[in-house]
């Protein structure tokens, strides 16, 4: 820590360490509302990393949240300020990270458990998805549209 120095005083609340179990890992996934539909959790999904050299690692689906989420700041490095995929707005009443769209966060841990990762490790979950046709999606599509419109 080259920021502290012999007989500094510190904050009681301000963290010195974190200890973390390298052998217990949690994987926090975010699905657009738009695919949320098609997402099976009873099927395979798959870790691989952006930055380790680990094969694609095996996953299972503990749960998908009930409503998106509406800050980001816990998973910064995924946003678009940070250079990630999901696009957010910072507010200025708290500084916040809300997305531009609806995400849903998937928490997954992985099946075997001799995997090594950084705490913090960015990549992609590989997600298995209902197959669909493009027609059926269009038609879903406008009907959703006709159903609104028509005041149902």
């Amino acid at each position: 820590m080259p920021d502290l120095y012999t007989g500094q005083w510190v904050n009681k609340l301000s963290p010195l360490v974190n200890l973390v179990d390298k052998s217990n890992h949690i994987i926090h996934a975010f699905i657009s509302e738009k695919q949320l539909d098609l997402f099976n959790d009873k099927e395979d999904a798959y870790f691989i990393s952006s930055i380790s050299n680990e094969s694609k690692i095996p996953l299972r689906v503990i749960s998908i949240s009930n409503t998106p989420q509406e800050d980001l700041s816990s998973f910064a490095i995924l946003t678009s300020k940070h250079d990630g995929p999901i696009a957010v707005r910072t507010m200025s009443s708290n500084n916040s990270l809300r997305p531009e769209n609806a995400f849903y966060k998937i928490t997954l841990i992985p099946i075997q458990s001799h995997y090594h990762l950084d705490v913090k490790t960015p990549g992609i979950v590989k997600l298995t998805t209902e197959k669909f046709s493009t027609m059926e999606r269009f038609y879903s599509y406008i009907s959703a549209i006709i159903i609104r419109e028509s005041d149902f």
